[in-house]
């Protein structure tokens, strides 16, 4: 149980590794994010992936993350999702069948090209110095990209790195209440789990 909370504001840390095992859900959570990690050499790079995920439903994922950047019920919003993602940063996109295999895949050029482009409406306006426009820009022709698109994907880029690596969260009485079950409920045993938790990474 955490301590030092309030009623009015209750907050739930993230746990480490070995406290998730406790819970069968948290499990197969991590179990589901090393193991569907999407695999090296695939030829669309920086692509999104659309995989299902081990806890149900499908799960969108960049090419390389180490976080998914999303979780959907259904495989057409997880299409839905990524194409729109994929489309808007100008990257691949990778469609998987339930067995994991590439069902399909989409190169950025195609993909412009297919369905309805999304509208953007909204506008986000900012003010720099001089320095930093050239920096942006320098690193924008770089990337070979304008201004815009290179802002664009690496502010969504940071912001799902942000909302990934919360370590807080703000728990209402009810939500509070189950991850309290959550964590007095029995312990389920997962050797190869915690097996493969305890080895080394290959960057040690």
């Amino acid at each position: 149980m955490l301590s030092g909370h309030r009623p009015d504001a209750i907050y739930a840390y993230k746990l480490d590794a070995m406290t998730a095992m406790k819970n069968q859900d948290n499990a197969q959570e991590i179990k589901s994010r090393v193991s569907h990690a999407p695999s090296k050499g695939r030829k669309l790079r920086g692509a999104y992936h659309v995989f299902p995920a081990k806890k149900g439903g499908w799960a969108v994922r960049k090419e390389g993350a180490h976080r998914v950047t999303g979780y959907f019920e259904t495989k057409a919003e997880a299409i839905a999702r990524g194409k729109e993602i994929s489309r808007a940063l100008g990257t691949g996109f990778i469609v998987h069948a339930r067995d994991d295999r590439i069902r399909k895949t989409i190169k950025r050029d195609q993909l412009r090209t297919l369905g309805v482009k999304v509208q953007k409406t909204e506008r986000i306006e900012i003010r720099t110095t001089p320095s930093m426009k050239a920096l942006l820009q320098r690193a924008a022709n770089f990337s070979h990209k304008n201004v815009t698109e290179f802002l664009l994907e690496a502010g969504i880029n940071a912001a799902e790195e942000t909302l990934a690596d919360r370590r807080m969260f703000r728990l209402d009485q009810a939500q509070w209440q189950a991850f309290q079950q959550i964590l007095d409920s029995p312990v389920t045993a997962r050797p190869r789990l915690a097996k493969l938790l305890t080895e080394k990474s290959v960057l040690e």
